[in-house]
């Protein structure tokens, strides 16, 4: 399962189905424990996973996160409350305007 289809899934489910946070969990868990899907990086989907179950972020923003670190990459966003995380820095507008 690609991950682009991972975080569509995740939405709809937020979206569309109301799941809470715990509902999402459990289906998530249920992906990585089944044999019925390939996930794309199963490594990377774990990871997302544990992070997302322990902090507010969405599962998205995790996912990619863990696509960085595995590459050894910095992660730069405009979220405040993501940039709690290592790895994660904060890109202001001053920034995007010197590009």
């Amino acid at each position: 399962m690609p991950q682009i289809v991972q975080i569509e899934m995740v939405w709809v489910l937020e979206t569309a189905y109301g799941f809470d946070k715990p509902a999402v969990i459990t289906v998530l868990k249920h992906l990585q424990q089944t044999s019925l899907f390939a996930l794309q990086d199963e490594t990377q989907f774990d990871n997302a996973l544990a992070t997302f179950e322990n902090y507010t972020a969405d599962f998205s923003d995790y996912l990619i996160l863990s696509g960085c670190l595995e590459n050894n990459h910095e992660l730069f966003t405009f979220d405040k409350k993501f940039t709690r995380l290592q790895s994660v820095r904060l890109l202001d507008e001053k920034q995007v305007a010197s590009m």
